[in-house]
């Protein structure tokens, strides 16, 4: 079946996000076993979109009209005849329930069932450390794929955000700077972290440009965001490479110095987003307009620029 049969056919088609050489890959290798019967055993992190890709394979196969079924383990030997099973995790299933799911699947092997099973941990490990049958192993390994987690196909960032902004209904839009953070971020949540961050943003900066300082604080402390920060934003240079907030320089710093600058710079961050306003820029510190004002005097941030008071 062609993808534009398949997006006719199915009003909810699972898309795979992403243009990288890697997506492209899996693209063609799932339109290679799509229609064959093979069991397939789909690999990677956690949150990296393995039941998407599933789906994807049911979506686009000839089975694309039998039902997609995502049984409870207990439930498994209930499963009808033609069927397109589901089953995440199969790395947690226990060993007693492996033995009943091989004889299952032996008593149904003329049932016309085709598995698709997902696993976050190394089956091949697994198997030597006793822990999945090796009969279940080579049944499902005939036909499997990995999929990278998003910091080996982080090109695909941006289409993906547009993506998962559609999703939430409430278009969002990054400066450069906060993009490049993102983009210089590890993830370790894969897409679901990804999806979590564009459904919170999307709540609160709808329509407009979400800035360095919008992003959260706990993800801009991770895997050396800080440093990042500082080699990107257009206020580095004013806080001549202070250095990152959480990483202290071998040789020491000045605390004194170092909290004076950073105080500066946001001060005229608040500034610069407020048009010059101070009572909004002392709105969006925290802090009353008239000590605003006074800050403003003795690190003379007001020379030389036309300020609204």
């Amino acid at each position: 079946m062609t993808l534009n049969q398949a997006k006719k056919n199915s009003p909810f088609f699972p898309e795979i996000v992403g243009k990288s050489l890697a997506i492209t890959e899996i693209k063609n290798w799932i339109h290679q076993v799509a229609d064959t019967d093979e069991n397939i055993l789909i690999l990677g992190e956690p949150g990296c979109g393995k039941k998407v890709v599933a789906r994807y394979i049911h979506a686009v196969s000839k089975r694309q009209h039998m039902p997609f079924l995502t049984p409870n383990i207990d439930n498994i030997r209930s499963i009808s005849e033609n069927s397109f099973l589901f089953l995440d995790q199969i790395c947690d299933m226990t060993l007693s329930m492996q033995i009943k799911f091989l004889r299952m699947l032996q008593e149904k092997k003329q049932s016309n069932i085709r598995i698709i099973a997902t696993s976050n941990k190394n089956l091949e490990k697994e198997l030597r450390l006793g822990n999945f049958k090796e009969d279940l192993y080579y049944r499902l390994q005939a036909a499997s794929i990995h999929i990278p987690p998003l910091r080996e196909r982080i090109e695909d960032l941006p289409e993906l955000i547009s993506s998962l902004s559609e999703k939430f209904n409430h278009p969002i839009r990054f400066s450069n700077e906060a993009l490049k953070c993102l983009k210089s971020y590890s993830w370790p949540g894969n897409i679901t972290e990804l999806s979590n961050l564009i459904e919170r943003l999307s709540l609160t900066y709808s329509d407009k440009e979400i800035s360095l300082n919008n992003l959260p604080q706990a993800s801009l402390r991770k895997n050396n965001f800080d440093k990042v920060v500082l080699a990107n934003t257009s206020y580095a240079k004013s806080a001549e490479q202070s250095p990152a907030i959480g990483y202290l320089p071998t040789e020491g710093i000045d605390l004194k110095e170092v909290l004076v600058k950073m105080e500066i710079n946001y001060i005229q961050q608040a500034l610069s987003m407020t048009n010059g306003v101070v009572t909004h820029a002392a709105e969006k510190l925290k802090i009353r307009r008239t000590t605003l004002v006074e800050k403003m005097k003795k690190y003379q941030i007001f020379q030389n620029k036309k300020l609204s008071i």
